[in-house]
């Protein structure tokens, strides 16, 4: 799911794909951003705090 957002497919081209409810879709596509979103936190802040 995340690999065809990476590609440019939109949440209804994802869920056609991969026959899904367009709110599954969003949900786990949501899940994912938070989690990137805390690993590109934390690296910031452990590069940071190294120099």
């Amino acid at each position: 799911m995340v690999d065809l957002a990476v590609e440019g497919h939109s949440n209804a081209e994802t869920d056609a794909v991969l026959h899904l409810a367009r709110r599954t879709v969003e949900t786990h596509l949501a899940s994912a951003y938070r989690k990137l979103a805390a690993i590109l936190s934390r690296g910031l802040l452990d590069a940071t705090s190294s120099r």
